[in-house]
């Protein structure tokens, strides 16, 4: 496992992903957390000390293929097919709650976190 202090992450990565804070990054992070999206992929975020935890073996490009992927099958401009994205959609069912749950909690928020921890490491 990987251990991200938030403070580390460039503000130039950040604004490279729409993220123009490390306030507004974890203003992401609180709000996708419920969902268990980011638990999907075993990321998981401690809000007292400023960390992720992220998994030795992530591929964050199919990662955050797999949230786009799901994005489609809730926006209905794609068949659930058997995979990932359809195991996605399942896991965090439970915990979205109404359509900003689905779209931006599950979703758009996912990505974005997704993305910079990405850039982070490139």
């Amino acid at each position: 496992m990987r251990t991200i202090d938030l403070t580390k992450i460039s503000a130039d990565n950040l604004k490279e992903e729409h993220c123009e804070t490390l306030e507004y990054f974890e203003y992401l992070l609180a709000e996708a957390s419920p969902t268990r999206g980011l638990a999907f992929f075993n990321i998981s975020y401690d809000k007292e000390s400023k960390t992720l935890t992220i998994p030795d073996e992530i591929d964050l490009a199919e990662a955050i293929e797999v949230v786009n992927e799901y994005l489609a099958i809730v926006e209905e401009e794609i068949a659930p097919m058997p995979g990932r994205a359809v195991d996605y959609d399942r896991y965090t069912r439970p915990f979205r709650g109404a359509d900003d749950g689905t779209f931006d909690y599950a979703g758009t928020f996912v990505i974005s976190i997704l993305c910079v921890i990405q850039a982070h490491f490139n």
